[in-house]
């Protein structure tokens, strides 16, 4: 199952997060998913708004505590995605989306 999937409504995107099994909370290949769904809409010049919300009456619970302590067992730390350029309006969060500054809603 894809967690992050997207559907286009005339100029309307619909993003979903779509993790039920940990309340959509978002790990790194999430992050990677939602960050990547938005970029695409920024790109689209038909795109008019998008619409993010999570599947199965949860919106999100927010990072994957659980994946993120196995990382930590692990002793990786390359999922966290922390450091970035300041300046790159495109850059990516550890939520994924959260550093972009789009230019549309």
């Amino acid at each position: 199952m894809t967690a992050v999937t997207t559907e286009k409504q005339d100029d309307i995107w619909i993003v979903t997060l779509d993790r039920p099994d940990v309340r959509n909370a978002v790990d790194s290949p999430t992050a990677h998913a939602l960050h990547a769904a938005f970029l695409a809409f920024e790109d689209d010049a038909t795109a008019k708004v998008a619409v993010f919300h999570g599947a199965h009456g949860h919106f999100c619970a927010g990072w994957d505590l659980q994946y993120g302590a196995c990382l930590a067992a692990q002793g990786d730390s390359s999922g966290l995605d922390l450091d970035f350029p300041a300046d790159d309006p495109r850059a990516l969060g550890p939520m994924g989306p959260s550093r972009l500054q789009l230019t549309k809603p």
